[in-house]
C-alpha cells in the first residue's frame, strides 16, 4: 500500500482529439515543476475522456500547477479544457485469490463513502489486483483510507496473550498443503496468509470474515497440538542420530523436528505414531548413555566426534574437515 500527498487530479474536459495526449499533457505539467509520478487511468465520468494522476515534488509546485492550468484549453486536446484539482490517493496490489475475498467489501466501502470517495481498479502486467482510492476531502479520504488499510493489508492474528499467533508448525510443508486448503474452501469468504518474515498470521476479508478465518485456525492449532509430543535426549543421542542418521519414515517426512541447539525432538502425528517415535528415540538415549562419547576440545559440538585436521577460525570456532 502507498499514500500520496502533494498530488492533482487532471481530467480532460469533452475533448474532441483523436490521437492520445498523454506526453503532451506531462510536458505540460512539468513546467510547473518536478514529477515524481505521472500515471493515465480511464475516467469513470462521461464528461471527461481521461484522468490522470500527478504526484509533484512538493506542496508548492503542486498548488501552482493547480492555479497555472485549472479550466485551461489546449490545442492538443482539440480545444478541450484540463480539470485540475487537489487529491488524496491510496493505492493497493494485492494477488487475485486474496482480492476475491475483499472485492465484496470493497463495493460496500464505496457504497458507506458515498461520492466523495472514488475507487478504481484493475489487473496489472503481473495480473494481480490493483486498486486505487482518491478524493480530495482530506478528511473524508483519511476515515476511508483507515477502513481500506485494514481491508486489504490483513489483520494480524492475535493468541490468548494478546501477541501475534504463530506456530513452529507453520514453519512445516504440511501447514501449507492445510491452509491452501481452508483458502480453497472458503474462496471469496476470507484468506489466510503467513508472514514467515514476521512470524505472524494474516486474515484478509470483512470484519466478520477474519472473525471466522481465526476460530478455524484456533481449531486447527488445537488439533495439531494435541498431536505433539516434545522430549529432550542427551547429547550423545544427539550426536549419534547426526552420525548415524535417523532413518524411520518420520524422519523422512515433516512429522520428526530436530532441534540441535536446544536438544530437543518433536514429534508430530497419531498417538501410535508418536509412541512409535518416543521407544525407538528412548533406545537409543539408554544405549548411548550407557556408553558415552568422550568430548574434549577436539570434539565437534554437534555430532561429538573427533575433528580431524581442525582449522581455527575466528571467535574459537574449529572447522571440521
Amino acid at each position: 500500500m502507498d499514500f500520496f500527498k502533494n498530488s492533482v487530479l487532471v481530467e480532460m474536459i469533452a475533448p474532441t482529439y483523436t490521437d492520445n495526449p498523454t506526453h503532451q499533457l506531462e510536458n505540460l505539467l512539468q513546467t510547473c515543476g518536478e514529477l515524481e509520478e505521472f500515471s493515465v487511468e480511464v475516467s469513470p465520468t462521461n464528461t471527461a475522456r481521461a484522468m490522470v494522476f500527478a504526484r509533484f515534488s512538493d506542496a508548492a509546485v503542486a498548488s501552482r500547477a493547480i492555479a497555472t492550468l485549472n479550466d485551461t484549453e489546449h490545442a492538443f486536446l482539440g480545444g478541450g479544457r484540463l480539470k485540475v484539482q487537489e487529491t488524496f490517493y491510496s493505492c493497493y496490489c494485492l494477488p487475485q485469490e486474496k482480492a476475491s475475498s475483499v472485492r465484496a467489501d470493497i463495493n460496500s466501502l464505496q457504497t458507506i463513502h458515498g461520492p466523495g470517495i472514488k475507487v478504481q481498479e484493475h489487473l496489472n502486467s503481473a495480473d494481480d489486483f490493483e486498486l486505487r482510492i482518491y478524493g480530495s476531502d482530506p478528511i473524508l479520504f483519511a476515515r476511508a483510507r483507515l477502513e481500506f488499510d485494514q481491508l486489504m493489508e490483513g489483520e494480524i492474528i492475535l493468541d490468548d496473550d494478546n501477541k501475534p499467533l504463530w506456530d513452529d508448525y507453520f514453519d512445516l510443508p504440511s501447514s501449507t498443503k492445510q491452509i491452501d486448503l481452508m483458502n480453497t474452501r472458503n474462496a471469496g469468504s476470507f484468506f489466510i496468509e503467513r508472514d514467515f518474515r514476521n512470524r505472524h498470521v494474516l486474515a484478509f476479508g470483512s470484519k466478520e470474515r477474519r472473525t471466522r478465518a481465526k476460530d478455524l485456525l484456533y481449531k486447527f492449532l488445537a488439533k495439531v497440538q494435541s498431536c505433539v509430543l516434545t522430549m529432550g535426549v542427551s547429547d550423545a543421542c544427539m550426536g549419534h542420530m547426526i552420525r548415524a542418521g535417523y532413518t524411520n519414515e518420520a524422519a523422512l517426512s515433516d512429522k520428526l523436528h530436530f532441534d540441535f541447539s536446544s536438544r530437543t525432538i518433536t514429534i508430530r502425528g497419531s498417538v501410535d505414531e508418536r509412541e512409535k517415535e518416543w521407544a525407538t528415540i528412548s533406545k537409543l538415549t539408554r544405549e548411548n548413555d550407557a556408553s558415552p562419547t568422550v568430548v574434549n576440545e577436539q570434539s565437534c559440538r554437534l555430532c561429538l566426534s573427533t575433528v580431524a585436521e581442525p582449522v581455527l577460525l575466528g571467535y574459537g570456532v574449529r572447522r571440521r574437515h
